[in-house]
């Protein structure tokens, strides 16, 4: 547990806004001695899969025996999740001491405007991968890529980008060529970047701003991936000239966001990191991303998912479709009013028997029985919970062994369901 001093001052930072002054941010960084320029970072951005993609490839490195950062957000339960070597979250004590640290540098500032709660964080992050001599820092953008706090960094090992597609419009912009051009501020003068199969206005931006920057370009080629076996354990697929590899992630979508992986190691490789395709098999085996298809429970099943945008919709849509062809489904949804949930829910929910809607615990979200209406349109029951505890116990009286629950749609709540239902059964 955090003292109350921290949790007060997260609180506070949580207020501060979300728009990053890099000019300042750097400034800080100054003062804190610079960490991030000692550190040598895989910098990813995109719209979806950027937690899966930079969970491979961190599993992968440390298989092939690197002493690995890994910098994700956002978090389900606690923000020590954000912060991590290898499998192991950054401790409390040191969270508190390094954002001690932080807070000193801050205050030195004339203009004692607060920074922003996720600058707080990577300014944390950077500070203790240095101190903790991490081989290699899997860095993961927070919102869009070119004004991001994480794109502080100079010259990363190389640029990754994920899928990029609608979501954040109010900051990135109404179109996909401006959301690109956003996430594309990631690639750097002459480093590799490593890209997923884009939509062709997305491809246009990257290849012109790595032509501009003179930077090599590589895709991952998904005609060259083959599936061999998906099932609720995991899947097994081919790609080039990889047989057999597996994965505990499921839907398809996630052997494409190993494919990626895979790419970016090949070219770590060819910057002169020593790889073995026995780490990159294992490591591929080994990676977890809580939160994503995530099933928490057996009989009734009951799975997590954040998908809370329309590609993530997508995603969980076809999983449905593929696992639990002719189940009954229960759905437990809650979402933000920033987010385009209507089209989320015209995907996922004609898939459903049940919807149960809850209140995310967020100043953004959007009221459980506000969205009742809506719903009543494409699943035939429709109820509103006063709280997730409700709404967890009134999915599972009714579900029978043979249901599947799927508790998906914002973060900011479903990280809650596996404490929840451990006080439901």
């Amino acid at each position: 547990m955090f003292t109350k001093e921290t949790n007060t001052y997260l609180e506070l930072l949580s207020t501060s806004g979300t728009h990053s002054n890099l000019h300042r941010f750097k400034e800080l960084l100054e003062i804190l001695g610079n960490p991030q320029e000692k550190l040598k970072c895989v910098h990813l951005a995109g719209t979806n899969g950027k937690g899966s993609v930079a969970s491979l490839i961190s599993a992968i490195l440390q298989e092939a025996g690197y002493k690995i950062g890994l910098y994700t957000s956002p978090d389900l339960v606690s923000v020590t999740e954000r912060i991590r070597i290898g499998d192991t979250l950054i401790s409390e004590k040191d969270f508190e001491r390094l954002l001690f640290q932080v807070r000193e540098a801050a205050s030195k500032f004339q203009n004692k405007s607060l920074f922003t709660y996720f600058e707080v964080l990577t300014a944390i992050a950077f500070l203790y991968y240095k101190e903790n001599n991490c081989d290699v820092v899997v860095l993961e953008t927070g919102l869009g890529g070119r004004h991001d706090a994480t794109n502080i960094i100079t010259a990363p090992l190389c640029a990754v980008l994920t899928t990029i597609s609608y979501d954040h419009v109010q900051r990135l912009g109404s179109t996909l060529k401006e959301i690109a051009y956003e996430k594309a501020g990631i690639i750097k003068p002459s480093i590799p970047t490593i890209s997923y199969p884009q939509e062709p206005e997305v491809l246009d931006v990257i290849t012109s701003t790595c032509q501009m920057q003179n930077a090599p370009l590589y895709f991952c080629d998904l005609k060259e991936l083959t599936f061999i076996n998906n099932t609720l354990v995991g899947q097994v697929f081919n790609y080039k000239n990889y047989q057999k590899l597996s994965i505990q992630l499921l839907g398809k979508h996630q052997c494409y966001n190993a494919a990626l992986a895979i790419e970016v190691i090949e070219v770590l490789l060819y910057l002169g990191f020593t790889i073995k395709s026995e780490a990159i098999y294992k490591g591929l085996a080994k990676a977890k991303w809580p939160g994503r298809l995530d099933i928490i429970h057996h009989k009734p099943l009951f799975l997590i998912d954040g998908a809370h945008n329309v590609q993530g919709a997508l995603a969980l849509r076809d999983a449905i479709t593929y696992y639990f062809k002719g189940k009954k489904i229960i759905y437990l949804f809650g979402s933000l009013k920033d987010k385009d949930y209507h089209q989320v829910l015209e995907l996922t929910m004609p898939l459903g028997q049940i919807a149960i809607l809850v209140t995310p615990p967020s100043t953004r979200a959007i009221r459980a029985d506000l969205l009742q209406k809506q719903i009543q349109n494409y699943c035939p029951q429709v109820f509103a919970a006063a709280t997730l505890k409700e709404g967890t116990q009134l999915a599972l009286s009714l579900a029978d062994e043979e249901s599947v629950i799927i508790a998906f749609g914002s973060l900011y709540f479903i990280g809650e369901i596996p404490k929840i239902l451990e006080t439901c059964l």
